[in-house]
């Protein structure tokens, strides 16, 4: 999903090839833009699949609004923030291995459209996206045993917490999570922020 915080909407293609510029409005008011990109990986993959969930269109929109800052030349990529992340089911050396390769799709997509210097960039491959996951469950109240599923994610170590959950109520918690919040954290996620250049 594309995001764009401060003035812009998706409209900002449409309205840099009408104006050939953001400048069209008094850059004064311009202050830094970010965009974002997420994309759903299938259980245990490396590779992106398009037909998969939103991707195409995401994907789309992402690189379509990427390429209308790339083409004002009054515009700069300040920093991209990449993150790979896989879900809890396979092991600890397994979802390294998919968070680093689904890192390592993100920055293909990247570098398709534009070259970033190496001290602007990041990538950082959490291994199982827990923090996705603790948001969810955060957020969906149909997960059964929630309150003893948050103790668990908050609470307990890291290397302790997939055997915590399957043990949880019978796996009913588990078995919720693995149907409706895990397909949903096997992702990448790109983040770029523009700035003006430097006059």
């Amino acid at each position: 999903m594309v995001k764009i915080k401060k003035t812009f909407t998706l409209g900002l293609v449409s309205l840099l090839l009408s104006a050939g510029s953001v400048f069209a409005q008094d850059p004064m008011e311009w202050e830094s833009q970010t965009i974002s990109l997420k994309v759903a990986f299938r259980q245990g993959k490396r590779q992106i699949d398009r037909s998969y969930m939103n991707n195409s269109a995401n994907i789309y929109n992402f690189t379509s609004t990427l390429q209308g800052y790339l083409y004002d030349s009054n515009i700069e990529v300040e920093s991209v923030d990449i993150i790979g992340g896989a879900s809890i089911e396979g092991s600890a050396e397994l979802n390294e291995d998919l968070s680093n390769n689904r890192a390592a799709r993100m920055v293909e997509i990247l570098r398709e459209y534009a070259s970033v210097p190496q001290n602007k960039g990041h990538v950082n491959s959490r291994g199982v996206n827990w923090e996705d996951v603790i948001e969810m469950v955060e957020s969906d109240y149909g997960v059964p045993s929630r309150e003893e599923v948050l103790n668990i994610l908050r609470n307990t170590p890291e290397a302790s917490r997939k055997a915590a959950l399957q043990k949880l109520d019978g796996t009913r918690p588990y078995m919720y999570m693995y149907e409706h919040i895990f397909p949903y954290v096997r992702t990448g996620k790109m983040t770029v922020t523009f700035r003006l250049v430097p006059k």
